[in-house]
């Protein structure tokens, strides 16, 4: 199938585009930000055709508007017919001869730009159907959402320093998602905000899968709307392990634990309204377009915001079109961080580490699997540290080692209940008290663990 010819008279008014380009060869601040969306093919008459190509190529040479003489220059060397040179050139000169009364921009520029979402959006499906053999959803998605994104494009031009600098020194507005974990949120200047990507690097079954679980859960229990995205557990395993973090009881026994499981759940129904949403996906097989969309259906049929936590961002397909996966990576860290702007939410993911992340002591930004420029994409990331004697003391420690925002080393410090799926933060004397109860006279390790605390179980995933 053959792309048809798009006609663009239904779009904009005949007698409005004049005025656009009256407009345009006025204003250099308004020409400056409707470049991408004055093209000369939206214009049905020839001669505005040429004269909006001809402002265009001056413009894209010399980064400033065509004097009036200039113009119609300029316009009328596009055509070799000695008839239509005269009359191309006295179309140019009448553009800036309009009635400035007629150039008012706070209508000229909405009606513009709701053209060219019309437009726009004509162009993107007819060509997406003009092409059926080789049809990506993804990449029209993506297309899409840059046409929805135009009035934001277009809306601003930037914020001035000399007249601007005193919003500087008020109280950032976002909206702050605090998790209640003092030491963490503190790290990141009180808790994760919105359009910021926070995710935790760890090795192989090193309590990544663990720590996103508890995470959720904590800003569930601020108040906080939360959706799970597993791409590497089983949905019900994911839920059983949120239950049992919530209520303390074995992730493995839940069904001997009901009683004590009811009344938990019970009391957290008293205070909050927040929810926790698991939702499985295949491995490899779904991408951040088609979790955007799912977030997207959460919030229209609860009518609330939903915090993403995805487990984990390297199993995220990618739209990108290559067999080598690390080249990857940096795309899907950008795209989920573009995915929580637009939802104005943090988004919470985890990374495995390299292989050479397994016998290190402390995790930092060389131990990332594939393309270390993920980290260039975080506002957080936050190493998974623990050996094989801190496992065996249920214990690990946790440090923001890429910020954003601040240098200060933020180590924070956790005791881990793995029967029950439950992490804690704790203080770095509690920290060390679980090493001291757990080691022998001798110095060895024994990996009993705290009276108070429940027995270990399979380690973390």
């Amino acid at each position: 199938m053959e792309n048809p010819d798009l006609q663009f008279t239904d779009f904009l008014d005949p007698s409005y585009q004049e005025l656009v380009l009256g407009l345009a060869v006025k204003d250099q601040d308004f020409f400056a930000r409707a470049r991408p969306l004055i093209l000369p093919k939206y214009f049905n008459s020839r001669v505005l055709a040429e004269c909006c190509a001809a402002l265009n190529l001056y413009w894209d040479t010399y980064h400033v508007l065509p004097s009036p003489a200039i113009l119609p220059i300029a316009v009328s060397e596009r055509t070799d017919e000695p008839t239509a040179r005269e009359a191309w050139a006295d179309k140019a000169r009448t553009l800036y001869e309009i009635c400035e009364d007629d150039l008012d921009r706070e209508w000229i520029e909405p009606k513009l730009i709701s053209f060219a979402i019309r437009a726009e959006t004509a162009r993107a499906v007819v060509e997406a159907a003009g092409n059926s053999k080789a049809f990506d959803i993804d990449v029209l998605n993506q297309e899409l959402r840059r046409i929805q994104e135009i009035p934001a494009r277009f809306g601003s031009i930037g914020t001035s320093l000399k007249n601007d600098w005193p919003t500087a020194t008020d109280r950032d507005t976002r909206a702050v998602f605090a998790t209640g974990l003092t030491g963490f949120d503190q790290a990141m200047r009180g808790g994760m905000k919105e359009g910021e990507l926070v995710m935790f690097l760890g090795v192989q079954k090193g309590g990544k899968s663990l720590t996103l679980i508890n995470v959720g859960r904590a800003l569930m229990q601020m108040g906080h709307s939360v959706i799970h995205y597993s791409l590497e557990m089983y949905q019900l395993d994911v839920l059983k392990r949120y239950v049992a973090s919530h209520s303390r009881r074995p992730t493995n026994q839940l069904h001997d634990h009901r009683m004590d499981i009811q009344k938990a759940m019970d009391e957290l129904k008293q205070y909050t309204d927040a929810d926790v949403i698991i939702k499985e996906y295949p491995g490899y097989q779904v991408t951040v377009d088609e979790i955007d969309a799912h977030l997207s259906l959460a919030e229209a049929t609860y009518g609330r915001k939903f915090v993403p936590v995805v487990d984990y961002l390297s199993l995220i397909q990618s739209t990108l079109r290559t067999d080598e996966t690390w080249k990857t990576l940096p795309e899907i860290a950008v795209r989920l961080r573009n995915m929580g702007r637009r939802h104005g939410v943090p988004i919470v993911t985890a990374h495995q580490s390299s292989v050479g992340g397994f016998n290190a002591k402390k995790l930092d930004a060389t131990h990332q699997a594939g393309s270390k420029q993920i980290g260039a994409n975080v506002e957080y990331e936050w190493s998974i540290d623990q050996d094989d004697d801190d496992y065996k003391c249920n214990r690990f420690q946790m440090t923001p080692f890429l910020s954003r925002h601040e240098r200060k080393d933020r180590t924070t410090f956790w005791h881990a209940d793995y029967a029950c799926s439950y992490i804690e933060e704790v203080s770095e004397t509690t920290y060390e008290a679980l090493g001291k109860q757990n080691t022998d006279d001798d110095g060895s390790v024994t990996g009993h663990a705290l009276p108070e605390k429940r027995a270990v179980g399979g380690r973390a995933a």
